[in-house]
């Protein structure tokens, strides 16, 4: 009976241990391997070549591994998974709807480095923006090539803020503090370094 009561015991333990080792394996599975249904959707996309001067709407450099730095036209930009959502604006004080990719893919397609934290979205004009890759996967800000169902270049005026611009869905956020995060609302995007 003792003996049996060793085994049992035993083979209690191991099955404790297996238990364990399922768990934490789906656990770092689930959590490393998130979002690669998103890679696999950008695994198609090719960066144009010998784009003038004329066709380049943005610059992406700094820590990537991939054709550094990376020139993009809006045709290639179309290409990754869009993401459109009406959210009201904090600048024009009302409802907009935009449509464009997710930064964090664009970045993630160019096989950012390990150690990167943030990126710096740069205007035309100069105007900076340091947006933490933490606040990119928490928020799922947009490169936005339409404003109201129209590319930034076919609207006028104050409208016009392309033909990229940074755009937050702040609707869908409840805990984001709009005075603070409105200031990564860029216009005229024509870089990105990714540090």
């Amino acid at each position: 009976m003792k003996r049996y009561r060793c085994n049992l015991i035993k083979t209690a333990k191991i099955l404790s241990a297996l238990l364990i080792f399922i768990c934490v394996t789906v656990f770092l599975n689930v959590i490393l391997f998130a979002g690669n249904e998103r890679e696999s959707d950008l695994v198609h996309i090719n960066l144009p070549e010998n784009l003038g001067p004329e066709k380049i709407i943005l610059k992406v450099e700094g820590k990537i591994n991939k054709a550094n730095p990376a020139y993009f036209d809006l045709e290639t930009i179309k290409k990754f998974p869009a993401v459109s959502f009406k959210s009201f604006d904090p600048w024009d004080k009302k409802k907009r709807i935009y449509e464009g990719v997710r930064i964090i893919d664009l970045i993630t397609f160019l096989k950012i480095d390990n150690s990167v934290t943030r990126i710096e979205v740069i205007a035309k004009n100069n105007y900076k923006a340091v947006i933490s890759v933490k606040d990119l996967r928490k928020f799922n800000h947009i490169l936005s090539y339409k404003m109201d169902d129209q590319y930034y270049n076919k609207l006028s005026g104050k409208e016009n803020k392309g033909p990229l611009s940074v755009a937050i869905n702040f609707d869908a956020q409840a805990d984001i503090d709009i005075d603070i995060y409105k200031h990564q609302v860029v216009w005229w995007v024509s870089r990105i370094i990714v540090k």
